[in-house]
């Protein structure tokens, strides 16, 4: 009797919850705006040194973070107050104390305490008040008495670092033989720079010497040659040819001593450059070792800082707590804790959120069972796949499944070689739980024997005479399972009776047309390149195939989208082609398609498809969406072989769905 409303409330639980907690939430503040309470306030502010820095400040800020972890101990609250002599009860201080922090422009501390009677509230206030500043003195000196050694000890590493820092720059140095390397470098680049001046500067004089001697020689055989023609004697020349000639020797002599010099320029310019080599080798090293010493420099400073800093606060009390305002007592409104106000509140919120889920319930436009689809009563329904929720964690077979066992109610596969098991292989928490449900051996169970061509009892598959394009083949191989629009959980059902299928013992392959949102690759962790679209016809599949980990159970996925899809999977026989090559490495070809709302791709591959199953998602499709795919089929020529219901909810397949 009560079968129908539990169902209501399990299909619409999520609206009822929101409602629920909407109301009580809303009943719950008006009953605390009315409330009659009283509330006495505090205000603690802690004391701040006059320097502020960051680290000084994230220093400051743990000491306020233990300042708050133990003022919100309420066993602690709760013994100082029986100390005291008001034994108060852990759950009331938990419901009843506030204590919040606020840490811009210093350090503060908000404490209230509320109830319904003035005079209790107002001496709990104080006590707690006056054990707040007496536990700040003693987390003070712990704090710092850590904190100091910490520092110390962490200064004590960073001056040992910099020093040995500094004596790996000193040993670099003395093996280059330099007092310091960036000096040394730039004084060598300053030598560089000179000598070439000078090596420049002697070229010009050289060339121009040499120019000047070429003038004279050829004006002294000009000389000769004129004196001879006037028969003067060959033994001894004209004083001005001999004078001539001991200028020519002069400039040469100065000629070979600039080559001389020339010579001594480039090797200095070489042996200069040599040096500078092997500095700018060991350049690289030295920055690094300046950059980490550097780095334990400033480290150092820091600490050495922060200890200062904790030894001062050690010694003046600096972060300590004081009351600085309160304690200060409000009374307002009617009595906060009357439980029939808010059992009141919990009963309207139960039945405001039940006329809800009816209301929502009774203008729901999407499938909830066949017997409300009068356009689709005259198909088969081939599977009824209930709703799996994932486990928190990742699964790598089935519930309570050993590696490579089939699922519930399987026949087992053909023998594979001895000691062959099913690898472990990380997948979508999700397949696993589909493929091993009860549901989906159905599914396979009725898809089986029409590929084997065992005559069924109650057959549930489409007579082949519905497929002409199908004729002469053995037995049909692809399969389409057909979503009227995104969200019925296509990829999710195409993967999962593919597992199934290949724990059968069949050879599946799983082929991702949907290139317009494509999942199976992510299912199944494997990569979206290369896939479908880099297929050439005439090729095998191996460049594009993929293996899944599970045995007989292969993956082509999407690969990269083309920008023209039409004239892509229409060009010649391309979809044609492609599935027959398909079928020549597997048994059966599942294949995901476009939702018919998003695009007519599909079209391309109905028409070359064995069998037709649309998909209809329980609590996601829309009835008119559901209908207007099988008018797009029905206006096609194609035939569907049956409609798969899916995510039917775990209680509902009892309640209705087992007559169908």
């Amino acid at each position: 009797m009560l079968t129908g409303p539990r169902m209501l409330l399990l299909r619409r639980r999520g609206i009822f919850a929101a409602v629920f907690f909407a109301c009580l939430g809303f009943g719950s503040f008006t009953a605390l705006f009315f409330s009659r309470s009283s509330i006495a306030s505090m205000t603690f502010e802690a004391s701040q040194p006059l320097e502020r820095s960051p680290a000084l400040d994230d220093q400051s800020a743990a000491l306020f973070g233990k300042y708050l972890d133990r003022f919100r101990d309420i066993p602690a609250q709760a013994a100082c107050l029986e100390a005291h002599g008001f034994p108060v009860d852990k759950a009331f201080l938990q419901d009843h104390i506030e204590l919040k922090s606020e840490m811009q422009g210093g350090c503060r501390f908000h404490f209230r305490v509320s109830g319904s009677r003035t005079g209790f509230v107002l001496l709990v206030a104080e006590t707690l008040g006056n054990w707040f500043t007496e536990e700040s003195a003693r987390l003070l000196q712990e704090h710092t008495a850590e904190m100091r050694v910490f520092q110390e000890g962490r200064l004590k590493v960073v001056m040992a670092e910099s020093a040995k820092m500094r004596e790996r720059i000193t040993a670099m140095e003395a093996s280059l033989h330099v007092g310091s390397l960036p000096d040394s470098l730039k004084k060598t680049d300053a030598r560089l720079d000179h000598l070439r001046e000078n090596l420049a500067a002697t070229e010009i004089s050289s060339r121009r010497l040499l120019k000047r001697i070429s003038v004279r020689s050829k004006s002294l055989s000009a000389a000769a040659t004129k004196s001879a023609r006037k028969k003067q004697s060959r033994g001894r020349l004209p004083p001005a040819i001999r004078r001539g000639l001991a200028l020519v020797n002069a400039l040469s002599k100065t000629a070979r001593q600039l080559e001389a010099k020339k010579v001594s320029l480039k090797g200095s310019i070489l042996k200069a450059s040599k040096f500078r080599l092997q500095i700018l080798e060991r350049k690289d090293e030295y920055d690094e070792l300046s950059q980490q010493k550097n780095a334990y420099d400033s480290a150092a400073s820091m600490w050495t800082k922060m200890r200062d800093f904790t030894i001062f606060q050690q010694q003046s009390g600096i972060g300590k707590l004081s009351i600085t305002a309160g304690p200060k007592l409000v009374e307002t409104g009617f009595s906060l804790f009357r439980l029939d106000v808010f059992l009141g509140i919990g009963f309207l919120a139960s039945i405001l959120a039940l006329a809800s889920t009816i209301l929502a319930d009774y203008f729901d436009t999407t499938v909830r069972n066949p017997f409300f689809m009068p356009h689709v009563r005259s198909f088969n329904i081939i599977g009824k796949i209930t709703e799996v929720m994932p486990a928190g964690e990742t699964i790598l077979h089935g519930p309570n499944e050993p590696p490579g066992a089939p699922g519930p109610s399987e026949p087992p596969g053909p023998p594979g070689p001895p000691g062959l098991i099913e690898p472990a292989f990380m997948c979508n928490p999700l397949i696993p739980l589909v493929a091993s449900e009860d549901c989906m051996a159905s599914l396979r169970d009725q898809i089986l024997p029409a590929v084997d061509r065992i005559p069924l009892n109650e057959p549930s598959m489409a007579p082949a005479a519905h497929y002409p394009h199908s004729e002469g083949r053995k037995h049909f191989e692809t399969i389409i399972l057909l979503p009227p629009k995104p969200g019925a959980g296509a990829s999710t059902i195409t993967v999962g009776l593919g597992l199934s299928l290949a724990r059968a013992g069949r050879r599946v392959l799983l082929v991702d047309a949907d290139q317009r949102a494509p999942t199976l690759h992510k299912m199944l962790f494997v990569p979206k390149f290369p896939g479908l679209t880099s297929w050439v016809p005439g090729k095998t599949l191996d460049s594009c195939c993929m293996e899944t980990g599970f045995d007989r159970l292969r993956i082509i996925p999407a690969g990269l989208q083309h920008p023209d899809l039409k004239r892509f999977w229409g060009s010649g026989d391309w979809v044609g082609e492609f599935l027959e090559t398909s079928q020549m490495i597997a048994d059966i070809v599942l294949v995901d398609v476009s939702p018919l709302s998003v695009c007519q791709d599909a079209g391309f591959f109905l028409r070359h498809a064995d069998r037709i199953l649309v998909l209809a998602g329980v609590g996601s499709s829309r009835v008119v969406d559901v209908h207007a795919a099988f008018s797009f089929l029905n206006e096609n020529n194609f035939e569907p072989a049956g409609i798969i219901y899916n995510r039917i909810p775990q209680g509902e397949i009892d309640f209705m769905w087992r007559m169908v």
